[in-house]
């Protein structure tokens, strides 16, 4: 596992790309965001409709029913960006954790349905709901003093669904604030390197914003892909250092990574 301990960013995406162009991968993996990015698509669509019909009705309003039907609109979306933010997030992060599959053994047999349903089982449904409502929170709370605090829970915080599903892999049923723990340990010394790796996908984002999020079933599972691959060298890295620590145990060894 030598090699592994000292691969570049380049080389990060490089394995990330070779684990997804075996055969049938990427595009399983695509066929399973079609539900997600259209749920995004037809909420940008209400929302732009809703704030439409309001515009449209500005010359008839007056200034406090304006003020009302805007108040009114903007709670309207929030509850709809709310539900549609929770789905997504289940759908997205269970493309996040087959390319962690993937990246591991990229030869596993892989089904949309599974991919698609990966975290609606009594294992992570709620496990990984009360880690985004954390992480959320956190992150909220960091971004209202300027974001840099913000950005740095972030990115201290990103590994712990890898962290929290590799736990449930192995049976291993410990809490969301010490797998919280768990990933700011590991991310010591790695904020500053995920951040550039974020930036250097920055051109693949504005791809999707111009293709109204069509190129996500692209763009996401690559860049997923390449996070797990780095998540995999922080986590080796860690337990080659800490070799006493458990904070950084993957699967169980020989564990192939099926669902039940």
């Amino acid at each position: 596992m030598n090699d592994d301990l000292f691969m570049t960013r380049a080389e990060m995406k490089a394995r990330a790309k070779d684990r997804l162009n075996h055969p049938g991968v990427r595009l399983k993996l695509a066929l399973a965001l079609i539900l997600p990015v259209v749920i995004m698509l037809i909420l940008n669509i209400v929302v732009g409709m809703g704030l439409k019909q309001v515009m449209d009705q500005v010359t008839s309003l007056s200034d406090a029913d304006f003020i009302n039907r805007v108040q009114q609109a903007t709670m309207d979306t929030q509850k709809k960006s709310l539900f549609a933010n929770l789905l997504t997030f289940y759908f997205f992060t269970g493309v996040s954790l087959t390319t962690l599959d993937v990246v591991r053994n990229p030869d596993r047999p892989l089904r949309v349905f599974d991919i698609m349903f990966k975290l609606f089982n009594s294992t992570y449904f709620f496990s990984m709901l009360i880690m985004y409502v954390l992480v959320t929170l956190i992150v909220g709370v960091g971004s209202a003093f300027f974001y840099v605090p913000g950005i740095i829970f972030g990115l201290g915080l990103r590994l712990v669904y890898f962290l929290l599903y590799d736990a449930r892999q192995r049976g291993d049923n410990r809490g969301a604030f010490t797998i919280m723990g768990d990933s700011w340990r590991l991310m010591r010394g790695y904020k500053a390197d995920l951040l550039v790796m974020y930036l250097s996908f920055i051109p693949w984002y504005l791809l999707s914003a111009l293709t109204l999020g069509l190129a996500e079933l692209y763009v996401t599972p690559y860049i997923q892909a390449t996070i797990a691959v780095f998540y995999e060298q922080v986590r080796i890295r860690y337990a080659a250092d800490n070799p006493d620590s458990d904070a950084a145990d993957g699967p169980r060894e020989g564990q192939n990574h099926m669902d039940d």
